[in-house]
Order: C-alpha cells, then structure tokens, then sequence
C-alpha cells in the first residue's frame, strides 16, 4: 500500500515538473528574450540647482544611445519616454567634469549596454546681465502712415547664465510687423536674445520672457526741407548751388497743420564774405503742433557751392530803342556799335546772348530838335552788369 502512495506522488511531482518545463519552453518560443536599441535619449541633469554654477553646454545636446533585454511583449510596449539617462550635478566643481550616466529602466527591462557611459561637461560661475531691450519693426504701415517711437514696459532685461555665453549677448529685442498697419499696435511680445550676429543665445535664462508693447502708427507727412541762407559771398564770388541732405523730412501732427505745410526751414546760415564753399550741419526749425516721425533726424546737412565770378564782354551792332516818345513826333537813331561786359557765374556768363541785353533810350519830356541821350542796358537777372560803351547815343525828333 506504501509502495503504491509513493508511486502515486513521484508520478504528480513528474507532472508538474515536466508542466513547468514544457511552459517555459512554449513562452520561450512565443514570448523569447530579444534585445533592441533605442538612440538620442535625452540626458537629465539632477541637482544642478544645487551648485552655483552653470553649464556652458547647451543640455539638449547631450544624448546617449542605449540598448536593452527583455521579452518581446514588454520591448514591444517600451517607448523612449520611459527610458531615463541622468547625471548627478551634485558636488560638481567648476571647469570640466567628467559624469557618469546612470539609466533607469522600467521593470522587466534589463540594460545590456550605453553608449556613451561617460560626457564631459563644463560648469562656469553663473552671472547677471542688464540690457536695454530694443524693437526689430518689419514692414511698412499704411499709405500716409509712419510708425513713433515704442512704448516697452519694461525696457531692460535681466540675464543669467554661464559668463562666457552672457558675455557673448548683444541684443535683447522683440519683432514687430507694422505691415498696412493704420492703428496702435498693442500686445505682449516675446524676446530675442541674441550675440552680435543675431544668433540666438541659448543656456541661459532671462526676465522677463515677454515685453509688454505699444506701437504708436501715426498719420504723416513728407515734407520739402528749405535752407536760410543770409549774407552775400566775398566780392566777386557767387550762390552756384545749394544741396540739403536730406531734403525731405517726414513728420506728424494735426492734419490740418499738416496739409498746409508746405517746407519746413533751417535753422540761418550765415555765408558772409565767404569765397568758398560751405558745409554746414543745422537743426530744422519744426513749427508747433509737428514733430518728428520715429528715425528722422533733426538736424540736416546744408551743402553751399561758392565760385569766383567771371566777366565777359560782348560788342553787339544794334538798332537802338527809343521809348517814351511825345505823340505826335518821330524820333530817328542810328544802329550802334556797342561793347557790354558783365559778370557772373561761369555757366551762366556763358549762356548769355546778344538776345539776352536790353538797350533804350528814353525820349520822355524832350522836343524836337538833335539830343545826346543816355543809353540804359539791362542783362539777365542771373549776372550783373560791369560796363557799356557808349553812354549815350544821338537822336533826331521831329513833329509829324
């Protein structure tokens, strides 16, 4: 009877085992052990709070590569995400350190290698930085429109970061486009932190991230820029021309004082005695109720070319003018020989014709008889007369 019992158990213990054996060899070739690797797992940094310093390198660059075992059930239902790749900051000094990544694992997921197990990073002394922060404006408002200056709230930024990257920044600034805009912009905007080149900045924290802004868009007008100029040059010496960089000047204001401006003055420029030319940099003179648009300037170069004057003569043979004769006599002239000589600019001495020159002479009040008359000449408003001769021509007057 014992005999029998002990059979009986042997056969039990048998059948579970061989159950056992038969299960794992079933999950084996349905659920086998597999391995994959999973790349560009991003790093965290623990307790780097913890340390007053910071990381040169911009963090999201550090990445490892990893590859794990397990089950093709749970490899198959593992993502990224649940993969951590870390290093402890805590302790850290400043310059280079080299930190080992630790990586954690779900359960049932075993770590067969990383890659690379070890980075090096670079820790500096954190530091702070104040700067203006400035406007980018892109496009152009409306027709008749122009843009004021900004209105920032706040107009400074504080930056914090490694030294050698804060070093580098050169520009806080937001962007705003006033393209066809003919109204106030208003709005929060984010900031651009820049280097020189205007490439962004990066590993480095700054407050605030947004500045609050009000883009003034103000009805204008182009205005002609008009220079005083007072005084007469040196003897022999003359205005050949005068150049205002700029010229034009755009400006806001009440549009009604806006449509009947028609220039918009310098300040005096006095060229007295002068006999050569003058550059003169001088303010405009802007009239109440008008000012400025953003980017104009207030002051504007006055450019006045100063020549020697030249003299010319020329003999014109010529029929005389008689003017202003009595009624009811003739007057009777023989046709001159006359030499003009006067003065001016060389182009404009040059462009005068025999056309160009008045000559008369003036009968009023005289009777009838033989008159020595005196001859008046008259040249273009542009040069001046010197001489003539002769002064004076004989005329005969007779009663009809």
């Amino acid at each position: 009877m014992n005999n029998l019992l002990d059979n009986d158990l042997a056969i039990k213990i048998i059948s579970v085992l061989v159950a056992i054996v038969l299960w794992i060899y079933v999950i084996g070739e349905q659920n086998p052990f597999i391995e994959q690797p999973f790349r560009d797992i991003p790093i965290q940094f623990n307790n780097l709070d913890s340390v007053n310093y910071a990381l040169v390198e911009d963090q999201s660059s550090f990445k490892v590569n990893v590859k794990v075992r397990g089950r093709r059930s749970h490899i198959s239902n593992l993502s990224k995400e649940a993969i951590k790749a870390e290093v402890n900051m805590k302790g850290r000094m400043e310059g280079e350190n080299l930190l080992t990544v630790s990586v954690t694992l779900p359960d049932n997921i075993e770590l067969v290698s990383v890659n690379p197990p070890e980075i090096m990073v670079t820790l500096e002394p954190v530091v702070e930085k104040q700067i203006p922060v400035t406007v980018d404006i892109n496009g152009s408002p409306a027709e008749g429109f122009a843009v004021m200056d900004p209105v920032l709230k706040p107009k400074e930024v504080i930056l914090k970061g490694p030294k050698s990257i804060i070093d580098t920044v050169k520009f806080a600034f937001i962007s705003i486009d006033v393209s066809n805009k003919s109204e106030d912009i208003k709005g929060n905007f984010p900031l651009h932190i820049t280097d020189e080149r205007k490439a962004e900045s990066k590993n480095i924290t700054y407050r605030p991230e947004t500045i609050e802004a009000t883009i003034p868009i103000v009805n204008k007008a182009d205005v002609e820029i008009e220079p005083r100029i007072i005084g007469n040059p040196a003897a022999g010496y003359a205005i050949s021309g005068i150049t205002v960089t700029p010229d034009i000047v755009s400006v806001t204001g009440d549009e009604n004082i806006l449509n009947n401006l028609q220039k918009i003055d310098t300040e005096i420029i006095d060229i007295s005695g002068a006999y050569s030319n003058q550059q003169r940099e001088v303010k405009i003179i802007l009239p109440n109720g008008v000012k400025l648009v953003a980017g104009e300037r207030d002051i504007v170069s006055v450019f006045v070319k100063i020549e020697a004057k030249e003299q010319h003569t020329l003999n014109i043979t010529r029929q005389v003018d008689l003017i202003n004769l009595r009624e009811g006599y003739e007057a009777y002239s023989e046709p001159i020989d006359i030499s003009v000589s006067f003065m001016g600019l060389k182009q404009d001495v040059k462009a005068v014709d025999s056309s160009d020159i008045k000559i008369y002479a003036d009968l009023r009040g005289l009777q009838a008889g033989t008159h020595e008359v005196e001859l008046n000449v008259s040249v273009p408003g542009n040069v001046t007369l010197v001489d003539y001769y002769p002064k004076s021509i004989s005329v005969e007057i007779k009663k009809d």
